[in-house]
């Protein structure tokens, strides 16, 4: 078990405590805490999902449990977490929100637990409201037993995809449940995936090559009580493969994000290592489910992972929830670690009671936001708890010339990351972000966004314009070499690269298009027909990259208006377009 040393500094009602990071290799930032939000009133409140919404604000979606009742609660606030609307759903039994995404007609999908249409027993239950949270329609599934959906995706044809656990087919003990709807929430196919003993699915994600992959237990086989389980399928439904993960005890994954490479990065928890108590879980698997590292991390009580995300540049933000640190009861906790799994820094914050993550999203201004349940603050009781984190403070190099500039977040977070550098004047740094970039500096800049390995042992591309290869230093022959490699870059000649000419709009956008789809084949998306983008695609040979890299925000914060895709790309833009990249990798 990897336990961190910690030191506590203690603010009135919360703690936040913040390691030293100076041996951070690869994560971006240090995490920091701007604001929190509570919801409820006397009742008991509390969400088990939360994502960023179109208007840059939050849809959540949970519980309320009043008298003998329990309703699934939906909650819609701004993008400072000031309350605009609640919706309640349910009847006389136990209705509960698992999940919720907000639909391409600016509406919402819940996907939970219906006991008030079978009393004594549950179904899945999905529900489609539109943007105020009017009731649109819902829909139960299963059978006469315990059935419930935990997770839903939308689809790129308008239906949904909804994960959970079903108890009313196959075996007596329960399985995971894979289910395919229409537009309409009409049912087009079903399937089960398990064994003798229950299996049970925490989180549901599209992968790059269309199919699914689907995290959570089963207790069906494996060496312990339970065994974290990845499962992977096709576009249909249809099992590809599965793997189990962990030792003797009870281990459980509850969150899964798709790394660049195509492999997976699972949190959860886990007590093989620590009979008794569990620990935080880190498992990371390449594209197949083989086991890449895996680690706990905790202490001698309690502690969880509930979320994950891929930092820029690489490396994991990990969000769950430690009884072994804190104020008292359970508090936040938030850690990071590098791409090998050891943990760089981690954050705790809360109060004198209980406080408890169970989902999160990436937003879109770098940051995170978590959503969960606390007694500490609130109104009384239980109350829904919606915690916006920063991606912190830069560890990087502070640049005295980027204060005017529209890029200058995208260049701090880089610099932080380790992936750029600027050029030092005395005691000072400079970025000089209005500068032409070199073909060489933008090939460093894309391997080392997508964290392709570079080393002095690579074997060198047949260029004859790198000049001679230093043996300390990696720039530009072994960084030209990965993006050579990887298929991302070519020469200006069969025997020449170009390193200090020019790189203009145009190839800036189809180098990255053209890395992405090497990296994350499915992630760039073409915009539909007719599609009115702002930038020039008319360009035969760049055309159709500059249009999928407006379409999918490769060009967010840059001002479209008057932009020549022929004219030099500036260091400023392309560090902004390859923090685009990083954050649509990520999401």
């Amino acid at each position: 078990m990897r336990t961190p040393k910690l030191a506590v500094l203690a603010v009135t009602c919360v703690v936040v405590m913040l390691l030293s990071t100076a041996a951070m290799a690869a994560a971006a930032v240090d995490p920091d805490v701007d604001w929190s939000a509570t919801f409820g009133g006397i009742d008991d409140e509390w969400a088990n999902s939360v994502q960023q919404t179109s208007d840059g604000g939050y849809i959540l979606a949970g519980g309320r449990f009043a008298g003998n009742q329990n309703d699934v609660l939906l909650i819609k606030t701004d993008a400072s977490g000031t309350q605009q609307w609640s919706r309640t759903f349910g009847g006389s039994g136990w209705d509960n929100a698992h999940a919720v995404v907000q639909t391409a007609d600016g509406g919402y999908v819940v996907a939970g637990t219906n006991e008030s249409v079978l009393p004594g027993k549950s179904k899945g239950w999905l529900l489609k409201t539109d943007a105020s949270g009017t009731h649109v329609w819902s829909k139960t599934f299963g059978g006469g037993d315990w059935d419930h959906f935990d997770s839903v995706l939308q689809t790129p044809d308008g239906g949904y995809v909804v994960a959970g656990f079903v108890d009313s087919m196959d075996d007596i003990d329960g399985d995971l449940w894979l289910l395919k709807t229409d537009a309409a929430g009409n049912q087009l196919w079903n399937r089960t995936i398990g064994g003798d003993g229950e299996q049970h699915v925490s989180a549901l994600l599209p992968t790059a090559d269309g199919g699914f992959a689907l995290a959570g237990e089963t207790q069906s086989s494996g060496s312990g009580q339970a065994a974290g389980w990845l499962v992977k399928t096709d576009s249909a439904g249809n099992l590809t493969w599965s793997k189990m993960y962990g030792g003797s005890g009870w281990d459980e994954f509850y969150a899964a994000r798709q790394t660049g490479d195509g492999g997976y990065i699972l949190v959860g928890e886990s007590d093989s290592t620590d009979p008794g108590d569990t620990d935080a879980w880190v498992v990371r698997t390449d594209a197949a489910g083989t086991e890449v590292w895996s680690g706990s991390f905790g202490g001698a009580e309690p502690d969880h992972a509930g979320a994950v995300f891929v930092l820029p540049g690489g490396g994991y933000l990990v969000a769950g929830s430690t009884e072994s640190q804190g104020q008292g009861g359970s508090d936040l906790w938030l850690f990071t670690v590098n791409p090998s799994g050891d943990m760089l820094g981690d954050l705790v914050y809360g109060g004198a009671d209980s406080d408890i993550l169970w989902g999160g999203d990436q937003t879109s201004d770098g940051g995170y936001i978590l959503a969960g349940e606390t007694s500490s603050v609130g109104a009384g009781g239980v109350d829904a708890w919606l915690v916006k984190i920063s991606s912190g403070e830069v560890s990087g190099p502070v640049f005295v010339d980027i204060g005017g500039s529209p890029y200058a977040d995208a260049i701090n977070a880089l610099a932080g990351a380790g992936i750029i550098s600027g050029y030092r004047e005395g005691d000072v740094w400079e970025f000089r972000p209005t500068r032409p970039l070199y073909r060489a500096q933008l090939a460093k800049m894309l391997v080392g966004s997508l964290g392709l390995p570079v080393n002095e042992n690579m074997t060198l591309p047949p260029f004859t314009d790198l000049g001679a290869d230093a043996p300390d230093n990696l720039y530009p022959h072994e960084y030209v070499a990965g993006a050579y490699d990887n298929g991302i870059t070519k020469g200006t000649t069969d025997t020449t690269f170009g390193p200090y000419k020019n790189v203009t709009r145009a190839q800036l956008v189809t180098m990255v298009v053209r890395a992405i789809e090497k990296v994350s084949p499915g992630t760039v998306v073409a915009p539909p027909v007719g599609w009115p983008g702002l930038a020039d695609a008319s360009d035969p040979t760049h055309g159709a990259n500059i249009a999928k890299a407006e379409y999918n925000g490769l060009l967010d914060r840059i001002d479209l208006s008057g932009w020549s895709v022929w004219d030099n790309a500036t260091r400023g833009e392309t560090a902004q377009v390859m923090h685009n990249m990083m954050l649509l990798i990520a999401s």
